[in-house]
């Protein structure tokens, strides 16, 4: 039976072989003109 460690740097390894970079720096992005016009309404 691996580890806890083991078992998440596998769950790890799998995930960011699943989800290509590109993806999550468009998320991001995403994330951040959210904030921004969330920010921009408050004022």
């Amino acid at each position: 039976m691996p580890t806890l460690q083991e078992q998440i740097k596998a769950l790890n390894e799998q995930l960011a072989t699943q989800v290509p970079l590109e993806t999550l720096m468009n998320f991001q992005h995403s994330i951040t003109d959210l904030q921004a016009t969330y920010c921009e309404k408050d004022t």
